[in-house]
């Protein structure tokens, strides 16, 4: 057969934005056209282990990468295809065509942004070469990253959901909304996603929903965004969006939404902001079948929170617990509430801390007591820290100060000089092990495990004059990563299915 009889065409995929964000899915589509006045016989693009190879050249038109379905297959998968299966052929007809699409970051860790271009080669028979498409360029610019939220598909956390904020440099007031899947196992890998939603503008906070651990996942969830004292949500499945509510009025300034409000099929959007001068709860029930009529409700708060988690079942009240400073100490206060903004536990006051409080966590594993977890650090010695733990149906338990090894120091003379975490975020694993991301007062990225006899914290990455971003963790059933973003809005990631 006459290889010239077969052309091959790569293309930007329908729909997708561009140039790209960090991130953010490069897809393209694969076709292959029969050209002749007869019907042939070839190899499929879409079906095939080995064949077609999808190359990625940098601006010079150097190849930086070639890649095979095989590839793909382990790194989603983390399987290795040992023995190819049958080549698989289709009969294309004289002028028909055959369409696929890919995902360059199913295959790859996305690049960093700069000017690329991609192209793929494709063997048509057993006794023919490799037929090449034509070029096509491609870019990915710098973002800004505004804002992140973490979550699981489910209780069970085969795999992470994460949706931020992302600005391209140029445009910072108009932030683009991005989410991606990761493969089941592992955070680094991306799946799904990232995922578009385009922009919103004056966009200041993003979260998304979780699912209780008595109930059951199907792929879908929600995210949800808040330009000022306004409400978007969205369904999607697997990051694809299948619904958006529109704007909802909520009716407060100085948001902050909560993250991992509860998703029960319909989302229960939370947050916390001010309403005619007073520190309020705001929330909101939105489900598909709703075409507008959202009744938004609010619930006065004793103090305006820096920080609040809620814990809650498939149904029934649910729990939160806010963050307040009062002068030189910290209040943790516990307000109950149903999905309807009744109050069933009017909020108060459960424990006065002068410590200084790291992060808030919940712990909703299955078959666990659910609690709330709080990490607090000595203002002086910020190298020590307690885990507190807040069951929901007993009171505090506050264990002494404890150092922790490897926490980020500096050397004065013979003495050691623990630094002060500039953010740090909390996670505990299904195992129970509680890990931990940060970013020290000199901008230095560490993470690894509260509990020194498993993954004793370390530094994983040196600012070296940039911004690394938003630490956080992606405690999955098969392994635990600990990332952060890049100033550049790239994500960068360690530890995984071999830990740290």
């Amino acid at each position: 057969m006459d290889n010239s009889s077969i052309v091959l065409e790569a293309s930007l995929r329908q729909g997708s934005e561009h140039p790209f964000l960090p991130e953010q899915a490069a897809s393209f589509t694969l076709a292959m056209r029969n050209t002749t006045d007869e019907k042939v016989k070839v190899y499929s693009i879409a079906l095939n282990e080995y064949t077609p190879l999808l190359n990625v050249l940098n601006s010079d038109g150097q190849l930086i990468g070639e890649f095979s379905p095989q590839i793909m297959v382990k790194r989603l998968l983390h399987v290795a295809i040992e023995k190819p299966g049958p080549v698989k052929s289709i009969e294309l007809d004289s002028g028909a065509d055959e369409t696929t699409w890919v995902n360059l970051w199913n295959y790859a860790p996305p690049l960093e942004p700069g000017q690329y271009a991609f192209e793929f080669m494709h063997r048509l028979q057993a006794d023919t070469d490799r037929v090449l498409s034509n070029r096509v360029p491609f870019q990915i610019v710098a973002a800004q990253v505004k804002d992140v939220a973490l979550g699981y598909e489910s209780s069970h956390r085969n795999t992470s959901v994460m949706a931020w904020l992302a600005a391209p440099e140029g445009n910072r007031d108009e932030p683009v909304l991005l989410a991606r899947l990761s493969t089941g196992g592992d955070h680094r890998v991306t799946k799904q996603g990232a995922t578009s939603y385009g922009c919103i503008p004056s966009a200041t906070s993003v979260a998304v929903g979780q699912i209780p651990p008595d109930r059951e996942h199907d792929d879908t969830g929600w995210i949800a965004v808040m330009p000022e004292g306004q409400a978007e949500l969205i369904r999607h499945d697997m990051t694809n969006e299948l619904w958006r509510s529109g704007l909802i009025p909520m009716n407060i300034t100085d948001s902050k939404l909560i993250n991992r409000y509860p998703d029960r099929g319909h989302a229960v959007l939370l947050a916390t902001g001010q309403s005619e001068g007073k520190s309020v709860l705001a929330g909101v029930i939105v489900n598909v079948e709703q075409e507008g009529d959202y009744q938004p409700w609010s619930v006065p708060l004793l103090a305006s929170p820096d920080d609040a988690v809620c814990c809650f079942g498939t149904e029934g009240p649910i729990s939160l617990l806010f963050v307040s400073r009062d002068g030189e100490n910290t209040n943790l206060s516990r307000l109950d509430v149903e999905q309807d903004g009744r109050v069933v536990v009017p909020e108060k006051i459960i424990h006065t801390t002068s410590l200084k409080v790291l992060s808030v966590a919940v712990d909703m594993r299955p078959g666990q007591t659910a609690m709330f977890l709080v990490l607090t650090a000595d203002r002086d010695n910020h190298d020590h820290l307690s885990l507190i733990r807040i069951p929901l149906s007993e009171g505090p338990q506050v264990p002494e100060l404890q150092p922790v090894a490897g926490w980020p120091a500096t050397e004065d003379g013979d003495k050691r000089v623990p630094l002060e975490a500039d953010r740090v975020f909390l996670e505990l694993a299904p195992d129970g092990v509680a890990w931990l991301a940060l970013i020290d007062e000199k901008g230095d990225f560490y993470g690894g495990t509260l509990t020194n006899r498993y993954h004793p914290v370390k530094r994983l990455r040196e600012s070296s004059g940039t911004r690394l971003l938003y630490p956080h963790v992606g405690a999955l059933f098969g392994g635990t990563t600990v990332s952060c973003f890049l100033e550049s809005g790239l994500l960068f990631h360690t530890g995984g299915r071999g830990g740290l």
